[in-house]
């Protein structure tokens, strides 16, 4: 790993250290080489925003701005297919 790389990984620990200890998020791991990783996983944010109560049309516009913003995966997204069920 070059410099940069390291100084960057020590960067992103502390962020999720951040993240974790004071913000009470869980950490999932390292995707970086997830077959099919994306920025935005929709099946996590579906079920969250489930869980806190938004509706049905709340969640499909969060999945359609998600998607929006997902413009190098040509897989069918998660909320699309939730959505014709």
């Amino acid at each position: 790993m070059s410099r940069v790389g390291a100084a960057e990984r020590v960067t992103q620990n502390r962020v999720i250290q951040l993240f974790q200890e004071e913000l009470g998020y869980d950490y999932l791991g390292d995707w970086q080489d997830r077959e099919d990783n994306s920025n935005i996983e929709e099946g996590l944010l579906t079920n969250y925003l489930k869980g806190v109560g938004y509706s049905a049309e709340q969640i499909t516009r969060a999945c359609l701005a998600s998607n929006h913003w997902s413009t190098f995966s040509s897989e069918p997204s998660f909320c699309s297919t939730s959505r014709a069920s």
